[in-house]
């Protein structure tokens, strides 16, 4: 059984979406009846389909109950710790992918963990357990690597932001935000043509990556002092949030409370920044 939490998760960051693949593999239970068994798949899949529907509280109740029949099941462990890292409980988050790495050591709980002290401001302890993660050398490398370049970013680290970017661009090409997050740390070293050669990649791999036109009408405003170029993108993330209808109230897809909360702050952003972009011209 291959449980996947497929969520993406907006840090709290201006920096990064953070990307992971949120992936609850199965270790060996305890000897349980075959009916518990299916009891527990059964409130775990039940899990699943509410944390999908950005109903975490649900979900986190029907993976409790799961770990009430089957103690040891480190797939509802791994997915309730997910939920609660996408309802904002970071220390429940913590505890839960501590339980997974006690019951099933492997990189998916490592990095979910790293993404949760993020959060909470713990970047080095994020550092570590992305390191940990990385070790164990698995085809999402690309991505922990993009989230421990944003770790080091947050630290002041920027050559070695940098570095973890290059990396996982070389193991995943395509990867939006690894771009964006080398994009941030490019900007913050003066480097504003390959800030916004990068902010630009991650819009074409990723055409409603709101936090990238943000960022990229803001360097060009703030730096290019090109006023109609950041017209342009900070616009465009209006569009974005109310779905491409202008006259339409603000729409938001059921996605996590943090990126709910990211959508409506940057639209909130981008909406006094093209009112004082339009007065100075």
């Amino acid at each position: 059984m291959n449980w996947r939490f497929l969520v993406t998760i907006a840090l709290a960051s201006t920096i990064s979406l953070g990307t992971g693949l949120l992936i609850g593999r199965t270790a060996p239970m305890a000897q349980i009846s075959e009916e518990a068994k299916n009891a527990s798949d059964d409130y775990v899949e039940k899990g699943l389909f509410d944390a999908n529907g950005g109903n975490y509280q649900e979900a986190i109740d029907n993976f409790t109950i799961a770990l009430k029949i089957s103690p040891n099941y480190d797939v509802a462990y791994y997915n309730r710790g997910s939920a609660k890292r996408f309802s904002g409980d970071y220390q429940g988050a913590i505890s839960d992918f501590t339980e997974v790495i006690r019951i099933h050591p492997h990189p998916d709980p490592y990095n979910g963990r790293g993404q949760a002290k993020i959060e909470l401001r713990d970047y080095q302890g994020a550092i570590s357990d992305f390191t940990e993660a990385i070790g164990f050398r698995s085809a999402d490398n690309f991505a922990i690597y993009s989230n421990r370049c944003l770790a080091k970013y947050e630290l002041g680290d920027y050559q070695g932001a940098i570095a973890d970017c290059n990396e996982s661009i070389k193991l995943k090409s395509n990867h939006p935000q690894s771009y964006f997050n080398r994009g941030m740390t490019k900007s913050i070293l003066g480097d504003t043509q390959g800030a916004l050669n990068d902010f630009t990649e991650a819009i074409n791999l990723k055409p409603g990556f709101i936090l990238v036109y943000y960022n990229r009408g803001l360097l060009k405003y703030s730096v290019l002092k090109d006023k109609q170029g950041a017209l342009e993108d900070l616009r465009k993330v209006l569009r974005i949030v109310q779905g491409e209808k202008p006259d339409s109230p603000l729409l938001l897809p059921p996605y996590s409370q943090i990126e709910k909360k990211q959508a409506k702050e940057l639209y909130e952003k981008a909406l006094k920044l093209i009112e004082t972009i339009e007065k100075s011209t």
